[in-house]
């Protein structure tokens, strides 16, 4: 058990994580948590630590909705291409990710961003 007095929880994921593992006799081997912890740099530490995780995704409910489904201009129902690192959008422009930046932040976690553009081509 843990206790922190920062009312921004995601940023206590890590002490929380080496807390349990000296109080217990063995470090966990799964996690599960709320979608506040699902910050890159808690990914980053479960994966290089070995431990699963069950974590529902901020947005789960949304994504389950119909209207999610039969809409083809949401990025996840674009076709896509691994070898371009591209997108097709419904109206035939192919979108290419050409710029990888990193962003801060306000408790100075950084996060890699891919920002992407649209070309007048289509994929095929």
């Amino acid at each position: 058990m843990s206790v922190h007095q920062n009312t921004n929880y995601r940023v206590c994921f890590k002490d929380h994580i080496e807390q349990t593992a000296v109080q217990q006799p063995f470090a966990p081997d799964r996690v599960i948590a709320d979608c506040i912890f699902g910050t890159e740099q808690n990914y980053e530490l479960l994966k290089g630590r070995e431990i699963e995780n069950y974590r529902k995704s901020n947005t789960y409910h949304s994504e389950q909705a119909k209207k999610n489904e039969s809409n083809p201009f949401l990025k996840d129902n674009f076709s896509y291409d691994p070898l371009m690192d591209s997108y097709e959008c419904p109206n035939g422009l192919c979108i290419i990710r050409f710029i990888l930046t990193t962003c801060s932040d306000d408790v100075g976690s950084s996060s890699n961003l891919g920002v992407s553009y649209s070309k007048n081509h289509s994929l095929s």
